[in-house]
């Protein structure tokens, strides 16, 4: 079991994007994306506890895979969408 934190990260230039990921701890993610922004406009839109982070995050990534956008871990979706889709497996799969 490796626990921790399924996340979503948005940016306000693009609105309709979410980046998706995983983390032992959130401390510190953000700060991880903010050093590519010199504006420090991205956002930790929403985070998920399970008891597998990998496993969880791969469900996700394939629930949202008609949004990838080619390449990365950004999803070309409503924000509220992808956090409707991570409580959706969170209840599921804790």
């Amino acid at each position: 079991m490796r626990p921790g934190f399924v996340y979503l990260v948005t940016n306000p230039a693009w609105p309709s994007f979410v980046k998706v990921g995983a983390a032992k701890s959130l401390e510190g993610r953000l700060a991880d994306y903010q050093t590519a922004s010199p504006l420090r406009d991205f956002k930790l839109t929403f985070a998920a506890h399970f008891n597998d982070r990998f496993i969880a995050e791969g469900r996700l990534k394939a629930a949202l895979r008609g949004h990838r956008v080619k390449g990365t871990e950004w999803f070309e979706v409503h924000p509220e969408d992808a956090r409707a889709a991570l409580l959706k497996l969170q209840e599921r799969h804790p």
